[in-house]
């Protein structure tokens, strides 16, 4: 695997790194958890272990950070998201329903730490969102932001079931 580690950082500049037939990509100034992250991606891919898309999804080298490396406890807050997400999720859509933006602040703030354990960046985005809109009482495009955090949660799911293989 080849990672890419150059001082350009504009925009474009990974897919034109990547598409050049780099199989990773790191803009300095290197910051040793994302150079780490971006060569396990690299290996794992050319295993054949995690695709792309998951990688982009969750960050398995953050997470085992997180735990001191102990592949034990990561599957182990693997099982407990995995009981806990639909609560949290259930919490989620009752606020909504009942335009209640504190309690949606609340459990958008909780489901978002449980996403972060993983490095699951996308879906802690989609959390954040609404604890925002929870927080500043903004409501008006909360459909919108929930549609996006269940798709997210969705996407997560699966990958997390191999996470700690």
């Amino acid at each position: 695997p080849i990672v890419a580690m150059t001082a350009s950082a504009m925009k474009g500049d990974r897919e034109r790194c990547l598409e050049a037939g780099m199989d990773g990509y790191v803009a300095k100034p290197i910051h040793a958890a994302e150079l780490f992250h971006s060569i396990e991606a690299c290996i794992a891919s050319t295993n054949g272990n995690r695709s792309q898309a998951e990688d982009e999804l969750v960050s398995r080298q953050e997470a085992l950070n997180r735990v001191g490396g102990n592949i034990g406890t990561l599957k182990e807050l693997v099982g407990i998201f995995n009981e806990e997400c639909p609560r949290l999720m259930d919490q989620i859509r009752d606020s909504i329903e009942e335009r209640d933006a504190v309690k949606l602040r609340k459990a958008a703030h909780s489901l978002k730490g449980s996403v972060d354990v993983f490095g699951a960046t996308p879906a802690r985005e989609a959390a954040w969102a609404l604890e925002q809109m929870g927080r500043d009482g903004e409501l008006a495009a909360v459909e919108t932001a929930w549609s996006q955090l269940e798709a997210e949660i969705d996407r997560l799911k699966p990958v997390l079931s191999t996470l700690a293989d």
